[in-house]
């Protein structure tokens, strides 16, 4: 007997309703075997390590956390951020490219540091382009992960600065000392206005000594066919991705209670585009009158040193994070405009190399009292250094950089920062009865900014009339942030809690704009904001194990934001503690069971982020975006996800076949402040995607087919605006075709 099962689902695209039919896959399936396997579940908890207490079932921490394991990373074919993002409730993303991502948690963004920090193990990879509020995150290959987990809210005891928002951990599978495996994963796929790409992992695990040392290592290469094309210089698939890396950790037992882990990542990508196009030049299609390669190399170590005392246990860390980017951008509309020349007379590109460092050290202490008391602490420190070039020059017929002899430099500028910080962090809780549970942290911190801004400007006709140089600046600021939390578990498959919980991120030094008024040299600093996030939250478990359902409220009350200024007096921008933005929230997670082999998960994202103070009572010289009631660009006010996997035996083999459904929708945003006058204002269309798996397997092997955005939507990802040329439309990747293939041993 055949089931089939179809739904007629209703989308918005793009203003337009049209209805699309999911037909879901026929699974053959006895009712006598449905019966069978609903009386035998296999219930399943992720463990976390998010509160760095040690190792807990997810539906045992108070707090508002997601992960996504080894097994469901697999199977959603996630190698990637992009690839399993969207299947996270309340995490949002702006994407411009490889290693040019946004990452957004319940809608708190800006300009500025990034307001969601990111971290991989113990390494720190928060991204740091302050221009758009922490853009550039990094994008580390996800293969061999043991786990992905997005903490909500401000993190600020435990994580401190640029997790106002909340934090992302991906966490790698570390050394095993007890066995030998390895693992070889290869994937061909086809894309819809592109080419063909390949990707290949590999994995190996040694246990060098038995039970003491071990080391595990891994390979990836992505080879991704563009889609976007440049018809003025004849290019094709312009965004097209070559990654290649590898990580190598090794962990030893110096003793029964004392572990050293030891690991290294690097990883490189380069690509001849980002994926964006211009609406007005056609589909897929950017017209650019240079060449605009990126190029993005990531470096990576750390030292962890766990130890335990028997009434607790001490963890050592520390970590070096290493990133170089060089990309280019078409400044030719730009100079041409302003020489009031053909534009393919004065060619120009912006070239931005830039490189930074973070050193980054962690003591801290986790007990194990007997008794009602519970307490982690620790101390931090932090330095990174930074520096930035930006350059407009004169290019080639063929849209390279001019190197000649008649180049032109119309506009260089050049900023090297430090930054260091100091921390002191700790969380008591105590346990009122066994089902009741109080719990307070404090972080103390402090951040000295050291930023040297040099400006070298050109205009016109190549010649330099002059120059600005800004002395050696120095900024300091420091601050106690609180979280209160309290936690009550009157049955095992319940759990409510009840969260305030402070966050923040470091202030700095804008840098000089491009003027000849000495008045206007001077640099100015902005502080650090800070939000208080209010938060109820309900964990459910139901079906003996089978089923979970978590919903949080929050409400959020940011002050002090930094938001861009406009100085019409010096006529350029800069940041600026310039206004109170409020969040109301809601977050809804469901996973099910309802037989042996199928499991069902949906979310569902609420967040409406406005502005609800024009600015501060000292205001800054200039004019503010944004006044109260107006939403904050960036962030949908509704998303959504479902997902369906089933795994089935089939009759006369030894392996098992399995299907996936993923469903994720996008509501619709804005590119800036709900104004008039704002030029670059425009409502980016909500959109849908829908994913499609089926494969064959066993223990040692498996292999899949898979469709990656089965109607090919034309998502509208990120849409970047500017008052000097037309829009540029990030994009999704078209439909993909392709097969998997993985063998164990």
């Amino acid at each position: 007997m055949m089931r089939i099962m179809a739904c007629r689902v209703r989308i918005s695209v793009a203003g337009r309703r049209s209805s699309l039919l999911l037909a879901g896959a026929a699974i053959a399936m006895p009712a006598a075997a449905l019966a069978q396997q609903a009386e035998d579940p296999e219930p399943q908890d992720i463990i976390v390590t998010a509160t760095k207490r040690g190792e807990q079932a997810i539906q045992d921490v108070p707090m508002s956390i997601a992960a996504i394991g080894s097994d469901r990373l697999k199977q959603m074919g996630a190698d990637s951020f992009i690839g399993w993002s969207r299947s996270v409730p309340g995490l949002a993303v702006q994407d411009q490219g490889p290693g040019d991502k946004k990452y957004i948690i319940r809608g708190i963004q800006s300009v500025g540091a990034a307001t969601t920090a990111l971290y991989f193990d113990e390494i720190v990879m928060t991204g740091n382009n302050r221009q758009d509020g922490g853009g550039r995150q990094p994008d580390p290959k996800l293969y061999d992960m043991e786990r992905i987990e997005v903490l909500r809210g401000p993190q600020g005891t435990l994580y401190g600065a640029s997790s106002m928002s909340g934090t992302i951990r991906m966490i790698t599978n570390k050394p095993k000392f007890d066995r030998f495996e390895g693992e070889v994963d290869g994937t061909v796929s086809g894309t819809r206005h592109g080419g063909a790409s390949f990707r290949v992992n590999a994995m190996i695990n040694l246990p060098v000594v038995s039970d003491r040392f071990a080391v595990r290592g891994v390979y990836y290469l992505r080879d991704e066919a563009g889609f976007i094309d440049n018809p003025l210089l004849g290019l094709k698939g312009i965004n097209d991705e070559h990654t290649q890396g590898g990580r190598l950790s090794a962990r030893l037992k110096l003793g029964a209670v004392t572990t050293l882990t030891a690991s290294g990542m690097y990883q490189q990508t380069r690509s001849n585009g980002r994926s964006g196009y211009d609406p007005l030049a056609g589909d897929l299609k950017f017209p650019s009158y240079v060449r605009i390669p990126w190029k993005d190399k990531i470096k990576a170590f750390n030292v962890t040193l766990d130890h335990d005392l028997g009434f607790g246990s001490i963890l050592a860390t520390s970590s070096y994070f290493d990133r170089d980017i060089d990309y280019n951008s078409d400044a030719t509309i730009i100079i041409a405009d302003l020489l009031k020349r053909p534009r393919e007379s004065v060619r120009s590109v912006l070239t931005q190399p830039q490189s930074r460092s973070i050193w980054s050290n962690e003591l801290r202490f986790s007990s194990s009292w007997d008794g009602p008391f519970s307490l982690i602490s620790g101390v931090y420190y932090q330095k990174e250094k930074s520096h930035f070039t930006s350059v407009v020059e004169s290019a080639t017929a063929l849209g390279e950089p001019d190197t000649s002899a008649g180049r032109i430099v119309y506009l260089g500028r050049s900023i090297d920062g430090v930054i260091e910080n100091y921390s002191l962090f700790g969380e008591l809780s105590y346990a009122l009865s066994d089902t009741l549970t109080v719990t307070g942290g404090a972080r103390w911190f402090r951040f000295d900014i050291v930023e040297q801004s040099n400006l070298l400007y050109a205009c016109c006709n190549g010649n330099v009339p002059g120059s600005g140089l800004a002395p050696k600046t120095r900024s300091r600021d420091s601050g106690v942030n609180y979280k209160f939390n309290l936690s009550y578990e009157p049955t095992k498959d319940l759990l409510l809690y009840a969260q305030a919980a402070q966050g923040f991120r470091a202030g700095g030094n804008n840098e000089l704009g491009i003027t000849n008024d000495p008045s206007c040299l001077k640099l100015r600093a902005f502080g650090s904001d800070t939000l208080w996030t209010y938060e109820a939250g309900a964990k459910l478990g139901f079906a003996g194990g089978r089923g979970s359902f978590n919903v949080t409220p929050y409400y959020t009350d940011w002050t002090d934001a930094q938001l861009r200024v406009r100085d019409n007096i010096c006529n350029f921008s800069y940041v600026a503690n310039a206004g109170s933005i409020r969040v109301l929230g809601l977050e809804a997670e469901l996973a099910f069971q309802p037989v042996r082999g199928l499991d069902l998960t949906a979310g569902l994202n609420f967040a409406d982020a406005e502005v609800s103070r024009n600015q501060s009572e000292t205001p800054p010289p200039g004019t503010i975006p944004g006044v109260k009631g107006d939403k904050v660009p960036g962030q949908p006010r509704f998303s959504g996800n479902f997902a369906a996997q089933y795994g089935f035996d089939i009759p006369g083999a030894d392996f098992r076949g399995h299907l996936r459904f993923d469903y994720a929708y996008v509501g619709s945003s804005t590119t800036a402040f709900n104004r008039a006058d704002l030029v670059n204002y425009r409502r980016q269309p909500s959109y849908s995607l829908v994913n499609l798996r089926a494969g064959l397997g066993e223990d040692d092997w498996n292999a899949a087919i898979f469709v990656s955005n089965l109607f090919d939507e034309r998502a509208e990802v990120t849409r970047v605006t500017s008052s000097q040329r037309s829009d540029i439309v990030f994009t999704n990747r078209p439909r993909e075709i392709g097969v998997n293939v993985t063998k164990r041993f």
